[in-house]
């Protein structure tokens, strides 16, 4: 591996991060305060919960002596972008699995990961779902020799290590913990990571609002984390199904950033603040009660869909609906 230094990397886990205040006419009414952990302003590059999760990856890279990293992500990955910009910023080759076709036009997020050094193979849908694949794992490593395979989305055990920091960044961002942390979830990493620690009140509530049609496995492996908290796993939440949306969804992004000023990512943190906003407004968050959101990064991947967004506010009922078919 390359001589390099990680504490640029781990001095971002040590501070706090700023915390911005969410104000609509149903927090007033119901003198709810909700709050936004905003992890989406740790660095510009690296933002959100992606450099927690890659950590842990990058000290095992470095015991290893790896001379590079692997990893997997489609075409707007903040995992693959956050990589491609760690990678720069260490001096370490990085290589991204994409699922796609060669040739096709990089959207601003592949585009960004080549300016920062990272080689690019995409895969066709067939060979991309063998990422998990023992098999085709073994023939990455020998095509690409000592070089750190790391899981799409930075998932799993050495993954929820690092995520579990992010439990110390919220402790020494806000002055009093929340009844209610809310975040949204992909693999479950992140919340995984978080739920076996010790450090907030056990009163307190988590909220996961799954990205995916995933909310029974997200359940099943929280079931597994030995945890002193009280957690629910928010179904209904997907607008679609992962990385798609409705034309709700649109609308309440571009109202809420112009309210607000707190930029989202259509993916994960735009549904997660519609959920508690939903829920807020429907009373199922209680009268008085502080609510914390984990915004966990990603508002690089709006430049991808943003045309589509604007499609969405501006369609009339019958263009929606096919629009969504």
């Amino acid at each position: 591996m390359p001589n390099i230094c990680l504490s640029s990397i781990e001095a971002l886990l040590s501070r706090p991060v700023p915390v911005s205040q969410v104000v609509t006419p149903a927090t007033r009414k119901r003198q709810i305060q909700w709050d936004a952990l905003r992890l989406d302003l740790l660095d510009a590059e690296i933002s959100g919960n992606k450099v927690y999760k890659l950590l842990p990856y990058l000290q095992q890279a470095q015991r290893q002596g790896a001379k590079r990293l692997l990893s997997f992500g489609g075409c707007h990955s903040n995992h693959l972008h956050a990589l491609a910009a760690v990678g720069k910023r260490l001096g370490l080759p990085t290589i991204g699995i994409v699922r796609g076709y060669a040739g096709q036009p990089l959207t601003p997020t592949l585009a960004d990961a080549c300016d920062w050094g990272m080689q690019l193979h995409f895969a066709d849908k067939a060979t991309y779902r063998l990422r998990y694949d023992a098999d085709f794992q073994q023939q990455l490593l020998a095509r690409f020799p000592q070089t750190l395979l790391i899981p799409e989305g930075g998932a799993g055990a050495t993954g929820e290590i690092g995520a579990a920091a992010m439990v110390q960044t919220l402790l020494a961002s806000v002055a009093d913990p929340p009844d209610y942390i809310c975040l949204a979830s992909g693999t479950g990493c992140s919340f995984l990571g978080m739920l076996g620690c010790a450090g907030l009140p056990e009163q307190m509530q988590w909220l996961v609002m799954p990205a995916l049609n995933n909310a029974a496995e997200i359940t099943d492996k929280a079931r597994q984390v030995v945890s002193r908290y009280r957690w629910q796993v928010l179904d209904g939440y997907q607008h679609g199904g992962f990385a798609k949306l409705s034309p709700q969804l649109a609308r309440f992004i571009v109202a809420f950033q112009q309210e607000q000023q707190i930029a989202l990512d259509p993916v994960y943190t735009a549904k997660l603040f519609y959920a508690i906003n939903d829920l807020i407004n429907h009373q199922g968050i209680p009268e008085g009660a502080r609510v914390l959101a984990l915004h966990t990064g990603g508002v690089q991947g709006m430049r991808g869909m943003q045309a589509k967004i604007e499609r969405l506010c501006a369609a009339n009922e019958s263009e929606v609906l096919h629009e969504c078919a």
